[in-house]
């Protein structure tokens, strides 16, 4: 379990191989037990048929290819939070 003293608004994962591990399934798992109705960004390296399946599972969970934009990650941040209403932001940053 993640120790925060606050929860965040939003979590932002970015994932490094070409393909998502057992490991990194593990995490967004663990993440979504944790902190179940917080939006998850995840930034893959490819776009893979197989993940989008793994992850379409959890609720609350977009996928985004590398490279990313700042305007595009921005974008895709206000979105998930305009789906819930926040005040105050908080974004957690998995890298």
């Amino acid at each position: 379990h993640w120790n925060v003293t606050e929860a965040p608004s939003v979590i932002v994962l970015s994932l490094y191989g070409t393909s998502m591990q057992a490991n990194e399934l593990s995490l967004v798992q663990n993440l979504k037990t944790q902190f179940s109705t917080i939006p998850i960004i995840i930034l893959a390296k490819q776009d893979r048929l197989d993940e989008r399946v793994a992850v379409a599972r959890f609720r609350n969970v977009r996928y985004l290819l590398k490279p990313v934009t700042a305007q595009e990650l921005l974008e895709t941040i206000a979105t998930v939070l305009s789906h819930n209403i926040v005040a105050d932001a908080k974004v957690m940053v998995v890298d």
